[in-house]
């Protein structure tokens, strides 16, 4: 089965826990991007016995994230190119400061990817 043809079906937590979809990886992507899909949203497609978190999901051996945070990089349709940012006279970055050095998790890369796509 390839990824882009699975029906995926999502429960609002917000609505009564209303189901919703049927959704493809376009649709997901952009519910995630705009915070209505979470890490922590029930979700469920055929080859699934039960609800599960999307956190949760593997899809060929890979977290179901992974496929969505590949998606995520993937430009968008309607997406349009931000204003150019003017240079600020005068400027010194504060210094970046590890604390831990651990591999990020898929919800923190996915995090990142979100924030540096944004940040240009």
């Amino acid at each position: 089965m390839n990824l882009e043809d699975v029906h995926w079906y999502f429960i609002d937590e917000n609505n009564n826990d209303a189901q919703l979809g049927p959704f493809v990886l376009k649709d997901i992507k952009e519910k995630f991007l705009s915070g209505a899909f979470t890490p922590e949203s029930y979700c469920w497609h055929e080859e699934l016995e039960d609800w599960e978190k999307l956190k949760d999901i593997h899809f060929r051996g890979k977290p179901a994230l992974f496929y969505l945070g590949e998606a995520l990089s993937l430009p968008s349709e309607t997406q349009t190119k931000p204003p150019t940012r003017q240079p600020v006279d005068n400027y010194t970055p504060s210094p970046i400061i590890q604390t831990e050095s651990r591999p990020m998790t898929i919800e923190e890369e996915i995090k990142e990817r979100l924030r540096k796509k944004f940040a240009k």
